[in-house]
């Protein structure tokens, strides 16, 4: 292929075309002691020749030219078969040109798979089986699901998204088929309550099916369709019409029994998976209207639920006519979950509720909501945030803080949906009709309006809605009290969390880390009194009557050390092996990263309910930055075998701990 072939196929420019050619040329003919600027001049170019969107073509058609001309030889790549998948990832957060190498590296392998270059290293299939590895080990990458990890590296990661992207289109690696649905259904097992990846992978997995049709005879395409059916034409009659419309008008002529046998179908779907769609908006809304009945089915809710729902029909139908539209369908499964926890029977929810149906919004708040809306369907500020209310208080584990660094303000509202719904609303009611929230601190009221940066619109606005209006408050109220209680010789969160979120914290509080945050101090108890008061085997009584904050150091699939982050913790419980497990709520919506030495958080198969993430204890005490306590309920940590600090402590020095000095005392 020539340059002018190239430039008229990819429309690259030119100049940039023949410079990269030239850079190749000089590598070629380059001496030993020049190899290093060569190399230097050729990365130059491929960080520009990237950036357009067929950047990656081009450069896949220069790729064996540059091998041939010898950019990897002497180097650390230059054999093929000495490359180790679960490295890659490594490198391309490294900064620098190792990303830009990695993928000049990763497009080398690519080409032995594809045929464009022999190597005596590394057969096509050898070449495959590490493009496949390398692609299983990313997934969170390519469906760019939100970890900690991604939400810190998001730029340098971007190199490593579109290389990857692009190998998956320009080979078949059908066995990774398997590892996709498996994330689908992984990430359904969160429940979020922003289902907007979720949706994003089941297309996905639509259009990767719809590529290579033999994916249908897979086991795991079975459980595909599940999602493809509840994203999509959740019903016998839904997957006769072309277009929604076409179901509005159908719907009107079933008896009641095709009707009732439409709210099974999707009441079961819409319990399997999480997931509604503009079907299940239209089939809801005309039932609630002509067989309210039907209602409990449609929503898949069990007896109890079915209890709460006709002790408050009139309410519930007249909550479904004014927040379920097409821009609001995942609540859907929100008002499921929320008649299950049958929180209406608390005064405060329905009063709040009924103040929220008439409140007054402030205008730049209205318009923050308003913007969510994805159908011209007339919805209200006032229907979208009793939407949100409705979800959350129904999926307090599927409170998410996006992509902004909110996990406490996320952190708070799942803690008050779950024990203190009355108070969230309060303070609900005060950021919708007045932009402000209130705490006391130390006898003093703080306004969050006072600390609210002058940019107020630079979160993630991908957030429920009443995490899209507090979150800014909440998040700008926390900071302000760790400004407040720094400087007091101690953690400063062991005055925020209480201040906080108030009674549903104790007060005994330990950190692992010194007042300067470089030094780890008397480690050894810090662990015993963690295991002293909250692991079962330990305790003089139970160990904790509301879901408990904690901070947790966040490691890599290396043991390599991300950050600080906010969780709680919702339990101790043996699991099915007889083991002790931590049951979390991540507040990132992302509970399965790997944290490396083989601590893995998982979601499911442990007993964890629905939003949950779980490890065995040890391992979660492994990767403790600080907790709360009730010291007058602190049992035995004495009896805490050696053996057991012992394995915490070298699980921590060996990860995290590296980044941090180590106090003899």
């Amino acid at each position: 292929m020539t340059i002018e072939q190239l430039d008229s196929k990819s429309k690259l420019n030119e100049v940039l075309a023949q410079k990269l050619q030239s850079s190749i040329d000089e590598l070629s003919k380059a001496s030993v002691l020049q190899k290093d600027a060569s190399r230097e001049k050729v990365i130059q170019f491929v960080r520009e020749i990237i950036k357009p969107e067929n950047g990656l073509e081009v450069l896949y058609h220069f790729t064996p030219q540059i091998v041939e001309a010898g950019y990897f030889t002497g180097g650390g790549w230059e054999r093929e078969d000495k490359l180790l998948p679960e490295f890659v990832r490594g490198t391309f957060l490294a900064g620098g040109s190792y990303p830009l190498i990695e993928i000049i590296s990763e497009l080398r392998v690519l080409c032995i798979a594809t045929g464009k270059i022999k190597s005596e290293f590394m057969s096509e299939d050898e070449a495959k089986t590490f493009l496949t590895e390398t692609l299983a080990l990313n997934l969170d990458i390519i469906f760019d699901t939100q970890t900690e990890e991604t939400r810190v590296y998001k730029n340098q990661l971007q190199y490593a998204k579109k290389v990857l992207n692009f190998i998956t289109d320009k080979i078949e690696l059908d066995n990774l088929f398997d590892e996709f649905v498996r994330e689908v259904e992984e990430l359904s097992f969160q429940r979020p309550i922003i289902t907007d990846h979720l949706y994003a992978l089941i297309e996905s997995g639509q259009e990767l099916v719809n590529k290579n049709t033999k994916l249908r005879k897979y086991e795991s395409y079975n459980k595909l369709e599940i999602f493809l059916k509840a994203s999509s034409y959740p019903t016998p009659l839904a997957q006769e019409c072309d277009h929604p419309l076409d179901y509005r008008s159908k719907i009107k002529t079933l008896t009641v029994n095709e009707l009732e046998k439409e709210a099974i179908n999707f009441g079961e779907l819409l319990k399997d998976t999480g997931v509604s769609n503009i079907f299940g908006v239209i089939l809801l809304r005309y039932i609630a209207k002509k067989a309210p009945e039907l209602v409990p089915l449609c929503l898949g809710i069990n007896d109890s639920g079915k209890a709460h729902f006709e002790e408050n029909q009139e309410l519930i139908l007249n909550i479904i006519r004014m927040t379920i539209r097409p821009s609001t369908a995942n609540t859907i499964y929100g008002l499921s979950c929320f008649l299950e926890r049958q929180i209406l029977s608390q005064s405060a929810v329905l009063g709040g509720i009924e103040k929220l149906v008439t409140l007054s919004f402030e205008p730049t708040v209205a318009s923050r909501l308003l913007k969510r809306k994805k159908f011209n369907d007339s919805i209200t500020a006032n229907a979208l945030i009793i939407s949100g209310l409705i979800s959350v208080l129904g999926q307090p584990l599927g409170v998410g803080q996006g992509k902004n660094p909110t996990c406490q303000a996320a952190r708070g509202i799942s803690l008050w949906s779950q024990y203190n719904p009355g108070y969230l609303i309060d303070i609900l009611i005060s950021a919708c009709r007045n932009n402000v929230v209130h705490i006391s601190f130390e006898g003093e009221v703080l306004n969050s309006i006072d600390y609210l940066g002058i940019d107020r619109d630079y979160f993630d606005p991908l957030l429920d809605s009443v995490s899209l209006v507090l979150s800014p408050h909440l998040d700008a109220l926390y900071g302000e009290i760790l400004r407040r209680s720094t400087g007091r010789g101690e953690d400063p969160h062991k005055w925020a969390n209480p201040a906080l979120y108030g009674r549903l914290v104790n007060f005994g509080f330990d950190s692992v880390l010194d007042i300067s945050q470089t030094y780890v101090k008397d480690y050894e108890n810090f662990v015993r009194r963690f295991y002293s008061t909250h692991h079962p085997d330990y305790l003089d009584g139970s160990t904790f009557n509301y879901a408990n904050p904690a901070g947790i150091f966040i490691t890599n699939s290396h043991g390599v050390l991300i950050g600080l982050h906010a969780v709680s913790i919702q339990r101790i419980k043996e699991d099915e092996m007889g083991g002790m497990r931590v049951y979390f709520f991540n507040p990132n919506n992302e509970g399965r990263q790997n944290w490396g030495q083989g601590v893995n958080p998982t979601v499911h198969g442990h007993g964890e309910v629905m939003g949950e993430s779980s490890l065995p204890f040890g391992q979660f005490a492994s990767r403790l930055y600080a907790f709360h306590y009730d010291p007058y309920e602190e049992g035995d940590g004495f009896a805490v075998s050696q053996d057991v600090v012992e394995e915490v402590t070298k699980l921590a020095k060996e990860s995290w701990g590296k980044a941090y000095q180590w106090s003899l005392l």
